[in-house]
Formats: C-alpha cells, sequence, structure tokens
C-alpha cells in the first residue's frame, strides 16, 4: 500500500507540468485574441469602445494615427490613410488696382477725373477760425508762415464731392498764388495784398474772389460773425463754384500733357528715423506748432495744432493725412513793407523731410520757376514715392525745426 500511494503521488506529480503548460497556452491565446480586438479598435472599426489620441485628430483632419487594416470596412465607414504632410493654405494674391485714381491722392475714385484741375481755397488758421469747414476733405493741405507771426492755409480739391461750404476763407499772398499754379489750380481766395494781385494778373490763374469779386459764392456765417469777428465768418458755398466757373468761361480741364504732382506707392517698405510723433515749429518771429500723431494701424497722422486736434467743423471728425512733406526755403520779409508781409524762395532747391508710415527720411526738392510744380526725390535722386491718402506740406523758414519722436 505505501508502494502504491507513493506511484500515485508521483503520477499526480508528473501531470503538473502539462497542466501548467496548459494554462500558459490558454493565456497566451487570450493575450493573442484580445490584441487582434484592439487593434481593430484602433483602425476605426465599429465595436471599439475606446477612442485614442490618434483617432481623434483623425477625426478632425482626415488622417490616421494607425497603420490602416488590410480587412475590408463596412461600406459606411472610409478606409484610413496613412498620415500626410500638411501646409497652411496659401491667401490667393490681391488684385493689384487698375481703375481710376486721385492724382492728388492715388486713392480709387467712382470715376476718372485726373483731367479735371483742383480747387486752392485759402483758409483762415487763427485760432478764432478753428474749427475750419471742410478742411477733413481736402487732398492736399499747404501751411505756410504769413506776416504777424501766423500761419495760413490752403487746401486743395480735386472733387469737393458734397461739400456744403468751406471756410473761413482768407486773403491771397504771392507764394500762395505761385503755388497753386504749380498745381494748375482753380483759385479761391478774399482779397489779398498788392503783390497777390499782381502776381494773379500776370499769371493770369482762374479765381473767384470774395472781396473784389461779384461775391455770389460766399456768405457770411452768422454764428461765426457774432462770436470770432466780422473777418473770421466769410465762408464758401461749394455748391455754387461750378456755375461760377462757367459763367466766367474757367478752363476747368488740364492742359494736354499735364502730368500728376505726385508718384504712390503702397508697396514700398520704407526706412528711416522713427517718426510717430512730429512736431514742426514755425520760427522766424512765429511761435506756431503743428503736430502730427502717427497711429500704426490707419497707418494716419492726426494734425494737432494750438494744443488740440485740428478737427472739421462739418463732421467734428480729427484731421489726418497719410503723408508730411516738409520744404525748407528762405522766408523773409519784404524790405519796406509796412504791415511786414513775407516773401518766400519757390525756385531752385533745398532740403525737406518725408514723413510716412511712422519714418522720416530726408528728401530733396526742386521747381524749375515760381509757378513750376514740386519735384522731390530722395537723396540719392530717386523720385520719391507718397503714400496714397492725404498730404500735408508745410513751407518752414530755414531757421524753423523738425523734432521726431
Amino acid at each position: 500500500m505505501a508502494r502504491g500511494k507513493h506511484q500515485a503521488r508521483r503520477k499526480k506529480e508528473s501531470t503538473r507540468p502539462l497542466i501548467v503548460l496548459a494554462v500558459i497556452a490558454a493565456a497566451v491565446a487570450a493575450a493573442i485574441a484580445a490584441g487582434a480586438l484592439l487593434s481593430r479598435g484602433k483602425a476605426g472599426f465599429p465595436g471599439s469602445g475606446t477612442q485614442t489620441a490618434g483617432e481623434t485628430n483623425g477625426a478632425q483632419t482626415g488622417e490616421s494615427a494607425s497603420t490602416p487594416s488590410t480587412e475590408t470596412a463596412p461600406p459606411a465607414t472610409a478606409p484610413a490613410t496613412q498620415p500626410e504632410e500638411t501646409t497652411a493654405p496659401t491667401e490667393p494674391p490681391v488684385e493689384e488696382y487698375t481703375g481710376p485714381v486721385d492724382p492728388l491722392t492715388g486713392l480709387p475714385t467712382q470715376e476718372d477725373i485726373s483731367a479735371n484741375r483742383p480747387w486752392a481755397v485759402m483758409i483762415n488758421n487763427l485760432t478764432k477760425a478753428v474749427p475750419q469747414a471742410g478742411i477733413g476733405k481736402a487732398d492736399v493741405i499747404i501751411e505756410a508762415p504769413v506776416e504777424g507771426g501766423i500761419t495760413r492755409l490752403m487746401a486743395l480739391y480735386q472733387d469737393m464731392g458734397d461739400l456744403a461750404e468751406i471756410g473761413p476763407v482768407r486773403s491771397a499772398r504771392p507764394y500762395y498764388v505761385n503755388i497753386a499754379v504749380g498745381f494748375d489750380a482753380m483759385y479761391i481766395h478774399a482779397g489779398g495784398s498788392d503783390d497777390a494781385y499782381r502776381t494773379m494778373k500776370n499769371t493770369g490763374i482762374d479765381r473767384i474772389d470774395g472781396v473784389n469779386g461779384p461775391g455770389d459764392t460766399f456768405h457770411r456765417d452768422a454764428w461765426r460773425r457774432k462770436n470770432r469777428g466780422y473777418e473770421h465768418s466769410l465762408m464758401l458755398d461749394v455748391p455754387l463754384i461750378d456755375g461760377y466757373a462757367e459763367r466766367y468761361n474757367f478752363r476747368t480741364a488740364h492742359k494736354d500733357g499735364y502730368e500728376a504732382p505726385f508718384a504712390f506707392d503702397d508697396r514700398e517698405e520704407r526706412t528711416g528715423d522713427a517718426a510717430e510723433s512730429v512736431e514742426i515749429r514755425f520760427s522766424g518771429g512765429s511761435s506756431k506748432l503743428t503736430s502730427f500723431a502717427f497711429d500704426a494701424q490707419t497707418k494716419l497722422y492726426t494734425v494737432s495744432q494750438y494744443g488740440a486736434v485740428m478737427t472739421d467743423s462739418l463732421t467734428g471728425s480729427a484731421v489726418t493725412v497719410r503723408n508730411v512733406i516738409t520744404v525748407k526755403t528762405d522766408i523773409t520779409r519784404i524790405p519796406g513793407d509796412s504791415e511786414g508781409r513775407l516773401q518766400a524762395v519757390l525756385a531752385g532747391s533745398g532740403e525737406g523731410l518725408h514723413i510716412c508710415d511712422g519714418v522720416a527720411r530726408s528728401i530733396r526738392w526742386s521747381r524749375a520757376s515760381d509757378t513750376s510744380p514740386w519735384s522731390f526725390t530722395l537723396e540719392d535722386g530717386t523720385p520719391l514715392t507718397l503714400g496714397s491718402g492725404v498730404t500735408y506740406i508745410v513751407l518752414l523758414p530755414k531757421n524753423g525745426t523738425v523734432e521726431l519722436g
């Protein structure tokens, strides 16, 4: 019996390795089966209750992070594909504008007005005259000193559009007349010095005079007359000037061969001294300060004077410009003039600045004669191109200063 028990024990012990092997084999088979199911779930087949990061990205981008299965997917499920490199979509090129533009601003216009002569209007710039009406619609604004340590504006309009009035209008000076002739402009003023009248007669400029003329295109603003003074109240009635020009046979179109005064380029990357703030001081007896503050988003400069932003009384909006040009030249008192009136050298050449897009760069200006148009170049002789928009030109005495910030 003892021997039989011993043999039975040995028999049981001999079967244990087989049982262990069988258990291991079953576990391996189960693992293989589980792995197959897992791989199917990762391939995007139905029945997988777990979604991996690769599947989430694949659902958003159309790509899969796993290798596609060799089995055929159900018709409702698209087979997974290998990941592909993607690139950011490129914007289509901006089509270059080829339509009509305002020759004074380079900005698009609904119809071609480039053959039309502009209007140049003399505008009072004393503190009692601000805010002026219609100044915000000007294409070019020119500021220069006059007698008494003050400045005066001349605003050029290629198209006055629906403007009702401009003003207050002030008197003419010879250098303003010659600048207007250089733009081939029709001229609007309210009286003028003796020298100015001689210059207007010699040049033959078409003009409307609010003092020594019919006066039927002007009115006196009642509020300005009462609160600011008679001499600061003369306003131009814009809707009436075309009829005046027709009655007096003004030449309203440029002569053949006329060339626009400016060239524009908005693709140019301008470099120079930082000019996000600009302060221009007229000296030679003037304490006048005109400043410009740059807005990088709009690429425009807001004009300020007399410690406040320049605004248009018709709209209440600030006056903004794209370009500022300084023209340094000799501006001196006329010998023997009892009123201390000034004379300015326009013919010849000199230095200046072009301020645009937050930078300032040195330029050269030239005029073949007093009545010729300005020509502007960079210091190396390259023709100057402006940013599209309004231009503010400052006729600056030699001892005037420009501070950049």
